[in-house]
């Protein structure tokens, strides 16, 4: 029943307003590693119909980010404003995966942004599953292999967002 409202969830959110696609595993399963240390920082945008205007990304140990949302934009519709963080690849593209963070306590929800990491900026996008869909989700693998499947169409991106970084 769990799994139902998950999916029923992401496929409102994503049919309402774009939003990241959620779901109840992460896009991969990393258990140790290094992070970019170029991203820890705090980042704003100019978009005012962005999920999020400005989040600050710290270390949370050698193989995680910690993710705290500093000011919610107005499409912003979940409870969680920390999440735990990390960098996966798929092919030519890089994604930040998030798992929400409720009350300390890690929650098994996550959601997938790409995410282009320059000098000065990132960009991100929001991503969208053109094959199954948010019920083609069933596993980290069959989540892995929707998004590559996705990546072909033309509209698998959207929604970019420049965030600078204030400090």
């Amino acid at each position: 029943m769990k799994n139902a409202c998950i999916v029923l969830l992401c496929l409102t959110t994503l049919l309402l307003c774009g939003c990241p696609v959620g779901s109840g595993y992460p896009l991969e399963v990393k258990e140790n590693g290094t992070v970019d240390k170029s991203l820890v920082g705090t980042w704003v945008n100019t978009d005012s119909s962005a999920e999020v205007i400005s989040a600050r990304i710290s270390m949370d140990d050698d193989a995680y980010y910690k993710v705290e949302v500093l000011e919610k934009g107005e499409n912003f519709l979940i409870d969680a404003t920390v999440f735990k963080g990390w960098l996966t690849a798929l092919g030519d593209r890089k994604f930040l995966v998030l798992q929400e963070i409720m009350d300390g306590t890690p929650a098994e929800t996550y959601y997938v942004y790409d995410i282009a990491i320059g000098e000065d900026a990132i960009t991100t996008h929001d991503i969208s599953l053109k094959v199954g869909g948010a019920s083609a989700i069933t596993s980290v693998s069959a989540y892995q292999n929707e998004v590559k499947g996705s990546m072909g169409f033309s509209d698998f991106l959207s929604g970019p967002i420049t965030w600078k970084k204030t400090e």
